[in-house]
């Protein structure tokens, strides 16, 4: 029997194993291809119907899908390669040589890459219009067209090939250093840690209670507080994980009638976790993200209506200042008509704008027009006004102690008076167009009207319409933009100027919160499921390739008299600790995020909270389906054994 029939035989035999790993390679083509489709799409960046910026919000779960597929692939890889190893040991032991060996490498992995791409792309290319008509179905928009870019081709097959290149090049590199005895007991080789104790994991869980705890108290929207905090908590999950088997040793051991009890299934978890720490420490990280990210996006979408309420309390709003905008009510009356809409209410609100320091100065008796209330400022005296929602108590503290240090200076340069602080207001009364109103100074009426004629102002005025049906007005909004952009041919716009060009809606803010939380939301969720049957793929992989030890300790333990169905509850037994670790972690960590990102808005924190235990509930789910299908694989199997 020559080399190249053992080889054959060897492949007929391991055919599972190299269908499994051709198999990832294939699906991760396929899912990278779909979303390229998506992304390189021209009518998804050009469409009228879709928010601005919606191909740039794509490219979020893309750049996240291709990090993971680097990961994912090389990780596969590694799990291939290390099941390979005793092979390789057996064929050195029969003469091969290390420069035979990276043949074999070199001729495997280049089949299994041209036939991964061959079939990721045929595949990628059927499913990706079903993916395409899925996603336009989640925007609402019915014209986009299909198509598929030679761009997706040459991204997709380029990325792969050099993530799926890099690691057969360190493979190639590390051959140099086989040992024919070591690659034949890989099997029974577990991955040890430098350092063996469980008081190193306790370390590693106070880590991660002190980290959530910080981010609780501290975290005000400061980077520099959130960065500190999940660094120590990434340390501290990673601590913790690969102690674990330790850890729960430990616990055991203080009743020792428990101890006891449970000696073969610790000293099985101590080693299974040797040899999957690495998986569900990665599974940990990526369930915190996910349910994390997708609790917050659909918190988003559920309150995008209260939210556009909130921010935009006129319906559409927009100046016109010296010229700017200068469309007539006329014009204005007949974009209405044509979009078979009613107006309810309209208001004119004026204010004016020093030239050297671009304040936005309104007179309490225009603020009284819109408001139809009481809302006098005294003379000489000056009211602050911040349009933001959800500013956290402790940034509203420090824009009031701005405020009152220029107590005893000009607020209005150029003009002969100083004005004294009388209040810090922070409440939306009416649209900020561009943000540019969105802090204003509100002046008594006598010191507004001296002002406005004693220095060189421009005259504004934030025209505010309320409509019948506030969510069919976005073709109005559309058409006003174009208009404006006409309109204002003539200025050399400067970029903090671009403000005239914006109309302030609530059905934009109410689609941007919408439409793209909820593109964000379906896309994340997809990536989310892929990302768990892959990692849980890998993972039974890496627990399947124990088998033949398994084989072998269910054989010496019949000997002595344990039955198969016990042997069958320490398996699952170890699967059960196995499969839980990860939520068990990750669940808690992901809510206490969700917490200090909402701050102390208890009725946002019930929310958020009820979004988060939704997308959990939806992966422990999966992961009791999966627990299950790998616990009647492993039934199965070891029926077979005796």
């Amino acid at each position: 029997m020559t080399f190249k029939d053992i080889v054959i035989k060897n492949f007929k035999g391991s055919i599972k194993g190299y269908l499994s790993f051709f198999l990832c390679n294939a699906f991760s083509i396929v899912l990278m291809f779909m979303y390229s489709t998506v992304v390189f799409n021209e009518d998804i960046s050009t469409s009228t119907k879709l928010i601005d910026g919606i191909s740039k919000i794509m490219i979020i779960p893309s750049v996240v899908l291709i990090i993971f597929s680097v990961v994912f692939i090389n990780y596969s890889y590694l799990i291939f390669i290390k099941g390979r190893k005793r092979e390789f040991g057996l064929f050195m032991n029969l003469g091969m040589d290390v420069k035979d060996i990276r043949k074999l490498i070199l001729l495997e992995n280049g089949v299994i890459a041209a036939g991964s791409v061959i079939a990721g792309v045929i595949s990628g290319t059927l499913f990706s219009r079903l993916f395409f008509m899925i996603i336009s179905e989640i925007l609402g928009v019915k014209d986009l067209h299909f198509h598929i870019h030679v761009i997706s081709y040459i991204f997709i097959v380029g990325i792969f090939l050099l993530i799926y290149s890099l690691s057969v090049i360190v493979t190639i590199i590390s051959t140099a250093r086989l040992n024919i005895i070591n690659l034949l007991k890989t099997p029974q080789i577990g991955d040890e840690n430098l350092i063996n104790s469980p008081y190193i994991g306790m370390i590693g869980l106070i880590i991660i209670m002190v980290s959530l705890t910080t981010l609780l108290i501290k975290f005000d929207g400061r980077g520099d507080v959130l960065l500190a905090c999940t660094i120590s908590l990434i340390v501290g999950v990673y601590i913790f994980i690969y102690q674990f088997g330790n850890f729960i040793s430990y616990i055991l051991s203080r009743r020792r009638a428990n101890y006891h009890k449970n000696i073969l299934l610790i000293s099985n978890l101590r080693y299974k976790y040797g040899q999957t720490k690495k998986i569900i420490f990665i599974i940990t990280l990526i369930v915190i993200v996910i349910i994390f990210i997708n609790g917050f996006y659909l918190n988003l979408i559920l309150t995008a209506d209260k939210s556009a309420k909130e921010n935009n309390p006129f319906h559409i709003a927009f100046i016109r200042e010296n010229g700017k905008n200068s469309i007539s009510e006329k014009e204005i009356e007949t974009l209405i008509r044509d979009t078979n809409n009613v107006v309810t209410e309209h208001k004119e609100l004026e204010f004016i704008e020093t030239k050297d320091d671009k304040a936005i100065i309104i007179a309490d008796e225009e603020l009284k027009k819109i408001l139809d209330s009481k809302f006098t400022v005294d003379e000489g005296k000056y009211l602050r006004l911040f349009q933001i929602n959800n500013l956290s108590e402790k940034e509203k503290s420090e824009r009031i102690n701005d405020e009152h240090k220029i107590n005893h200076d000009r607020v209005i340069r150029d003009f002969d008076k100083s004005f004294k602080i009388q209040d810090v207001i922070f409440k939306t009364y009416f649209n900020a167009p561009g943000y540019i109103l969105s802090s204003c100074i509100i002046l008594n009426n006598n010191d507004y009207l001296r002002l406005k004629s004693s220095i060189d102002v421009n005259i504004g005025v934030v025209e505010l319409y309320n409509f019948k049906d506030w969510k069919n007005t976005q073709p109005l909004v559309n058409t006003l933009q174009e208009k404006f952009k006409e309109k204002n041919n003539n200025f050399e716009l400067k970029y903090e100027d671009k403000y005239y060009l914006q109309v302030a809606s609530r059905v934009s803010s109410y689609n941007e919160n919408n439409q793209g939380a909820k593109t964000l939301f379906c896309l994340l969720s997809f990536l989310g499921i892929f990302f768990l049957i892959s990692i849980c793929v890998i993972l039974s992989l890496k627990l399947f390739s124990d088998f033949d030890s398994d084989k072998e300790q269910y054989r010496k333990l019949y000997r002595i008299g344990m039955m198969e169905n016990e042997f069958v509850k320490l398996k699952c037994g170890e699967l059960k600790v196995i499969f839980a670790t990860a939520p068990t972690i990750a669940i808690p960590v992901a809510i206490t995020y969700s917490l200090a990102f909402e701050g102390a808005n208890y009725l946002s924190n019930l929310q958020i909270i009820g979004c988060d235990i939704v997308i959990s509930f939806s992966f422990i789910l999966l992961e009791v389906i999966y627990y299950n299908l790998c616990k009647r694989n492993y039934i199965r199997k070891i029926s077979t054994w005796i």
